[in-house]
């Protein structure tokens, strides 16, 4: 019998420290735009800062997240599985918004390695990954280095 490799997508793999996770404050159901995706956990969503707040996020790609070396006037969430719980991957629909589960504020510490990877970023002290760590910054979600990564 062959081996398979199964991908479970457990929360620590993303979560380094979250102050009080029961009461919710760092987490949010969140719209997703993009239609037949696959958002892996650590998946980086963004909008305007300025959209209203039931405005739908996008995935976002490194260059949304800076012009010219400074962070943009944008608001991220970083997405941990669908609207129903943590999911290591999941499928947006076919049509329409998807709900997903994300972190879009403050109390809580992130391991930066499945957030680089879902972004592509490879190297921590490039403008990408100093504009993404700005930006989570202003929004109290605090990336840390994952270890051994």
């Amino acid at each position: 019998m062959a081996f398979q490799e199964i991908k479970t997508g457990a929360l620590s793999d993303l979560v380094f420290h979250e102050v009080d996770p029961a009461s919710g404050y760092a987490r949010r159901v969140v719209e997703i735009s993009d239609t037949d995706t696959e958002i892996p956990m650590g998946t980086v969503v963004f909008r305007s800062a300025s959209a209203a707040a039931g405005a739908p996020f996008a995935v976002a790609e490194v260059g949304d997240l800076h012009e010219d070396g400074v962070a943009a006037d944008v608001e991220l969430a970083v997405v941990f599985g669908d609207r129903y719980g943590c999911k290591g991957v999941f499928t947006t629909g076919a049509s329409g918004n998807t709900g997903a589960v994300a972190f879009v504020r403050g109390e809580v510490q992130l391991k930066d390695y499945l957030i680089m990877e879902a972004l592509g970023i490879t190297d921590r002290g490039s403008d990408d990954y100093l504009a993404l760590k700005e930006i989570l910054e202003r929004q109290g979600v605090i990336i840390e280095r994952t270890m051994g990564v």
